[in-house]
């Protein structure tokens, strides 16, 4: 195996950089109504089922618009499809303040925003499919991919800070600003990033060979030294390259549209074990997003807030080491000779494996920690959960490069279905397995306490406060269907979320190593992506 030359910055970090600087936009668009949407209700009246639709509209557009946006991606460009999805997040971002008050019409935009921001992730591991060389492919996906963790941690204090001050009205602000810097973002894309090294203008001959090369000794095979120097042709035409033993290497140009082949890729066993890793991942991320604060909350008697340093702990960790995992592999690979199926096994194993623990410890944390120490407790130990799934990128997530690179952003739409179906399923069977939660409303007798119920707290026949000297009080004239809940109860409630999280993790690793025994790329992807070697 060869190590990867030392040319310093060029071209494919350039599209790494405005590639985070894109996904913090789009995650900052998405994220900022979950802040201003508590300023929002008081105004416009929305009850709680109405923020609920509300904020889960946009997984309506996201959950569709992935295989369309891969087949989008490999049909006309990665970095068309990519700009455009940003371009329509940040667009209607920008416009919500002024057609919020139409409930139907928001609810209307929330799902196209979905439908923009869909297409994100498919159109970029697209891109990087004709764009990273092997040797560099964890490093330059975590790259791009982890800006959507800072886009969280920045847009949630800068959204909470927004909305209590009266820079243009207050919650109005979160959405100008982040969807004006969507907007900025789309034009300098468009102006400096092309859809492959061979397309791009001012790229240095030594890096695009680079590139083209190692992409084409991975497909077939054939190794070549790199060229001395191009065959230049007219301009706006394709700069064929010239070798020192007179080949000449260009990209077969009927390649580039090729159908995808849907029946090998549904027969293909590594790519559902990336499609089961990636559902199991976004079962935690999901849950733990949606639900955590409310875990803090009634579990710890703790208020959570969303804008605050306990939020933003366990994305900076899953940031960290996101970064730190791609740089670990592909050195791994380029520098101690290891196969890229271990390196995939190992870094796989090890994220699941600590975020399974660390997940079961959270749920136990009021028994491991003193009472005044458990909040930092359970931060510390999701954070540590969180930051182990970083590693996981450099695991399944960049999986779709190594075994199709010409239809990474076909599988990564797959993939990302699955785990979108899961992000929708994970809040929900949280909220069946935990039924009992605490009334926070002050005006109600059962303040403070648990109840299992249609509502958070019982309507009373009577407004008489129970004798709180009992440990557990019994209030009379509650409403049928409602069950008080001891604290034991709630506590063994969210245990059995982690537990089953955890188990489907350890199931799930096993499925991938099981299943996952090899990460060349597959003889469909090799007639496609292919390099034609002419004689001069």
């Amino acid at each position: 195996m060869e190590t990867s030359p030392r040319y310093g910055l060029g071209k494919r970090h350039v599209l790494a950089l405005l590639s985070f600087l894109g996904f913090m936009c789009v995650y900052a668009e998405r994220v900022n109504l979950t802040v201003a949407i508590l300023k929002m209700k008081t105004e416009f009246g929305w009850n709680e089922s109405r923020q609920a639709f509300l904020l889960s509209a946009f997984f309506i557009g996201y959950l569709w618009s992935q295989i369309p946006g891969g087949w989008l991606a490999a049909r006309f460009g990665g970095t068309k499809v990519f700009g455009f999805g940003v371009f329509v997040t940040s667009a209607l971002t920008c416009i919500t303040p002024l057609i919020a008050h139409n409930y139907y019409l928001f609810i209307t935009i929330r799902i196209i925003q979905g439908l923009g921001e869909g297409v994100t992730y498919p159109a970029l591991m697209a891109m990087w499919g004709r764009w990273s060389p092997p040797l560099e492919r964890s490093k330059l996906a975590a790259s791009g991919f982890s800006g959507a963790y800072v886009g969280t941690i920045v847009a949630l204090p800068v959204s909470y800070f927004l909305c209590d001050e009266s820079f243009l009205g207050g919650w109005p602000a979160v959405f100008y600003l982040f969807g004006g810097a969507g907007l900025l973002w789309v034009f300098v894309w468009s102006c400096i990033i092309y859809d492959t090294p061979d397309k791009h203008p001012t790229i240095a001959d030594a890096e695009r060979a680079y590139i083209i090369t190692s992409i084409a000794a991975q497909t077939t095979g054939e190794k070549r030294a790199l060229p001395s120097h191009s065959v230049q042709e007219a301009e706006g035409e394709q700069r064929p390259l010239l070798f020192a033993d007179g080949a000449v290497a260009e990209v077969a140009e009927e390649t580039l549209n090729a159908p995808v082949p849907w029946l090998a890729l549904a027969k293909s066993g590594p790519m559902w074990a990336i499609i089961i890793m990636h559902f199991c991942n976004n079962w935690m991320f999901y849950t733990l997003l949606t639900s955590i604060s409310t875990y803090m909350h009634v579990v710890l008697n703790v208020k959570m807030s969303t804008g605050g340093f306990d939020a933003a702990t366990p994305y900076v960790a899953l940031f960290a080491t996101t970064i730190l995992s791609g740089i670990a592999a592909d050195w791994v690979q380029s520098e101690k000779q290891v196969s890229t199926v271990r390196v995939r096994k190992f870094f796989n194993t090890v994220a699941f494996t600590i975020a399974g623990i660390f997940l079961i410890l959270t749920g136990w944390v009021s028994e491991i920690f003193p009472a005044d120490q458990q909040t930092l407790g359970a931060v510390a130990f999701i954070s540590i959960a969180q930051g182990g799934m970083g590693m996981s990128v450099a695991g399944f997530n960049v999986n779709h490069l190594d075994i199709g690179p010409r239809y990474a952003g076909v599988m990564m739409g797959i993939t990302n279905t699955a785990g979108t179906i899961s992000g929708i399923l994970g809040p929900v069977v949280t909220g069946w397995l935990t039924p009992c939660g605490m009334c926070d409303d002050t005006d109600s007798v059962g303040y403070n306490y648990y109840w299992e119920g249609p509502l958070p707290c019982p309507p009373l026949a009577t407004r008489l406060v129970p004798d709180n000297s009992h440990a557990f009080p019994n209030f009379a004239n509650v409403s049928v269907g409602y069950h008080q809940c001891r604290a034991t109860e709630v506590e063994a409630q969210w245990r059995n979320v982690f537990y089953l999280t955890s188990g489907a993790y350890l199931d799930c690793i096993v499925t991938f190593l099981w299943i996952h025994r090899y990460a060349h790329i597959h003889c469909w992807n090799c007639c496609v992506i292919r390099i034609d070697w002419l004689r001069v």
